[in-house]
């Protein structure tokens, strides 16, 4: 069995995991694209990285969100 402190220790930690990875979609990601295509800059390879990055997180997120969810509440 859990320990309540283990329980909060890693629900804080899964928090700040989920708190970052969230940063991800904070990324302005239509103002670069437009930026570049103002400057007649390619960022191709920059928006499919994204995308790749956008699926990655979403997948980690999903782990994160399953394990706070298996964590024994008070």
């Amino acid at each position: 069995m859990v320990s309540e402190w283990a329980a909060d220790m890693d629900m804080r930690d899964l928090r700040e995991l989920a708190d970052h990875l969230w940063l991800v979609e904070e990324i302005p990601v239509a103002r670069i694209v437009e930026l570049c295509e103002e400057n007649v800059i390619d960022c191709y390879k920059f928006v499919s990285g994204w995308e790749k990055l956008m699926d990655e997180m979403n997948f980690v997120m999903s782990r994160c969100e399953e394990r706070m969810e298996a964590i024994p509440s008070e």
